[in-house]
């Protein structure tokens, strides 16, 4: 586990990944090694697919979804092949344990009649002027909260109606503030 978030914390231009990404892994692990543990598996080396499965069970008893379990095993596998390619386990075999991909709960739509009574809300008072101002970019745009929250003059182009937003994760930023998009792109 230390060798792998050692790795993860690299640079993201090497391909590191970002903090939120790192916390995510933490909680995997977290989980994983305490099931591991009662089952008497104190090594990477003993991490096979039956364990896998093992494990995707019981996390499916505790009542936790599809995609969080696909998740989940999706990093112990990549944890795995990464120990493997390092040299890290001696005489193991790459997991072939195979997780389709789950399709998660499409987010909720907001109906119009719902985002205007919202709206109105917030416009018949004036201590949430600042919400209705912020929910309207919202609406209008799409962008996510802290996307809106960190634009520049330089992403709108006034003349041709356009917005454009760049992920800065894997650059320098000259003002030290680099903008992340949630997709990475």
């Amino acid at each position: 586990r230390h060798l792998y978030e050692q790795h993860i914390t690299r640079p993201r231009t090497t391909g590191g990944v970002r903090p939120s990404t790192r916390k995510r892994y933490r909680t995997v692990f977290d989980k994983f090694l305490e099931f591991s543990a009662k089952q008497r598996v104190e090594n990477w080396n003993s991490v096979d697919d039956r364990l896998l499965t093992a494990y995707a069970t019981y996390l499916e008893k505790k009542g936790y979804a599809g995609k969080t379990l696909m998740n989940e095993l999706v990093t112990l596998k990549q944890t795995h092949k990464w120990l493997l390619q390092e040299r890290h386990l001696q005489g193991v075999e790459p997991l072939g344990l195979k997780i389709p991909k789950v399709e998660s709960q499409r987010a909720y739509c907001w109906r119009t009649e719902e985002v205007n009574a919202i709206l109105d809300s917030c416009r018949g008072r004036s201590d949430l002027l600042w919400l209705y101002h912020t929910l309207v970019a919202l609406v209008y745009t799409g962008l996510r909260i802290a996307e809106l929250a960190s634009l520049r003059w330089s992403d709108l182009d006034l003349n041709g109606g356009n917005l454009s937003l760049s992920d800065e994760s894997g650059k320098n930023a000259r003002d030290g503030k680099r903008r992340e998009l949630k997709s990475g792109r």
